[in-house]
């Protein structure tokens, strides 16, 4: 069995599913933003929620626990 690595433990993450939910919520949020057009807005909001949410869930990846079944 081979040790495993960082994307491993990323792919086996459970905060990915939200952070990526998060990001893709930010953007439709931002794009409903009046004060910008809907593309601007859309990259915006999903920059803000993605330096919010992204950075911990990589983070914490480093220590995630791999289940065996998981890198075959």
């Amino acid at each position: 069995m081979s040790k495993p690595t960082y994307l491993d433990r990323l792919k086996s993450h459970p905060g990915v599913p939200v952070a990526s939910m998060m990001t893709v919520i930010g953007g439709f949020s931002g794009a409903a933003n009046e004060s910008m057009g809907a593309i601007d807005g859309f990259i915006f909001g999903a920059c803000v929620l993605g330096v919010v949410c992204w950075p911990i869930v990589l983070w914490t990846a480093r220590t995630q626990p791999v289940h065996e079944d998981d890198l075959k």
